[in-house]
């Protein structure tokens, strides 16, 4: 796998190292934190052809998940370019010669749908049209799998994520507005608000998202064949709401700061998934309540600062 000492890897290698039978190996950039045994640690970059190479050799399935881009890093559209998309083509240039290979990949559910009037769940045969650099950048990857898996020789799952929560995050982050109105809350500062607070979202806890990673891994596909599946929890939840649940939570009212970025304009308005086909395929479901990850979150963060 990549990406497992980020946010949602680091959930997924706990779930795997518990299940027996299951051998992991992990490519990390060199000075990376250590990961406990038995992961086998390769280390190297993606852009190198070489650490592909080591990384897929005798595996089974690959589990993708390593994309520093974000959707509010820029507005340009070559933004981000080297931290998603450029290293992800170099794996699946290698996964080529790796037949019988199965990717896992998490695109962005929360990003990649156009946008409608009705307000429903968007479900995965809806239509796509991504308005920023990073979700650009994210089905573009999608279709490249699926031109790599029409060969035949590989086949793919692509994990359509909502916006995920469930981490600490500090203030001035550009991603994970939960974890950053959560810190900025209990410092008694305003959390900073950069699109509209009527925007609507639906949050999947980061465990919820690493358990339906790894039903994903151990679930055979035919050879060749793509499956495109919704992850998130099919309830739409808008910022202002976010807000009035930590607010209940910790007993105060909150502050805000608007901002307004050139990025944020690329923001959708209502993003909602529709997870049947999820429920379906995998047998997952979400399992943490929105208000329930927030109170989680707020009491680690009271905990630190008691």
């Amino acid at each position: 796998m990549t990406g497992a000492a980020g946010r949602i890897g680091q959930v997924f290698c706990g779930l795997a190292l518990r299940q027996p039978g299951l051998q992991l190996r992990v490519l990390l950039s060199p000075g990376s934190p250590r990961l406990p045994d038995p992961i086998e640690v390769v280390e190297g970059d993606l852009l190198q052809p070489e650490s592909c190479e080591r990384l897929l050799r005798g595996q089974d399935a690959l589990v993708h998940l390593a994309w520093r881009g974000v959707p509010l890093a820029g507005s340009g559209f070559g933004a981000g370019l080297n931290d998603g998309l450029l290293p992800t083509l170099s794996l699946l240039d290698a996964a080529r010669r790796h037949e019988g290979l199965r990717i896992i990949f998490p695109s962005s559910g929360g990003t990649v749908y156009a946008e409608r009037g009705a307000r429903r769940p968007h479900r995965e045969e809806d239509p796509c049209l991504p308005r920023s650099p990073y979700a650009i950048q994210k089905l573009a990857a999608e279709h490249y799998i699926q031109a790599l898996c029409a060969d035949g020789g590989v086949s793919a799952r692509i994990l359509r994520i909502s916006t995920a929560y469930g981490w600490r995050a500090v203030p001035g982050a550009l991603q994970g507005f939960i974890g950053i109105a959560l810190a900025s809350a209990v410092r008694g500062e305003p959390v900073r608000l950069v699109g509209d607070p009527a925007n609507v979202r639906d949050f999947v806890h980061r465990d919820d998202v690493a358990e339906a990673l790894l039903l994903a891994t151990n679930r055979p596909l035919a050879m060749g064949q793509v499956e495109v599946l919704n992850i998130g929890s099919c309830v739409g939840t808008s910022v202002r709401e976010v807000l009035a649940m930590i607010e209940r939570e910790l007993g105060r009212p909150v502050a805000t700061r608007q901002e307004h970025w050139d990025a944020a304009r690329s923001l959708p308005g209502y993003a909602v998934l529709d997870i049947s086909r999820a429920r379906q395929a995998l047998g997952w479901q979400p399992r943490i309540a929105l208000r329930e990850g927030i109170r989680a979150g707020l009491h680690e963060l009271l905990h630190l600062a008691a």
